[in-house]
């Protein structure tokens, strides 16, 4: 989390851009009415922007992992992550003989 978001930074806002498929978070010290609380722990943290995710339509039917990257749009620092590039999924679907669930990289 420290990597894309600064330690005052409580809240993100989120962003889609349709034309490029892609997702952007921006940062915020103060919750505003288009954010969503970030969440840290020891291992890194999350941003769970679900009322977001569902007026897009962008939930995945299996659980889809995507590698964030930072980029500058004007003053503002972005954190983007292109729908485009999944780099794993993970889908009760694919269990092995003893039930497990296994990771399937794409």
């Amino acid at each position: 989390m420290e990597e894309y978001f600064e330690e005052g930074e409580e809240y993100a806002e989120v962003y889609f851009d349709e034309e490029e498929n892609q997702l952007g978070l921006v940062g915020k010290e103060e919750k505003t009415e288009d954010s969503y609380k970030i969440t840290r722990s020891s291992s890194g943290g999350t941003v769970a922007p679900s009322s977001f995710l569902k007026a897009e339509q962008l939930i995945p039917e299996i659980t889809t992992q995507y590698s964030p990257e930072t980029t500058r749009h004007g003053s503002v620092e972005l954190v983007v992550i292109d729908l485009d590039e999944p780099v794993g999924i993970h889908d009760s679907r694919d269990s092995d003989e003893d039930g497990k669930e296994e990771d399937v990289e794409e």
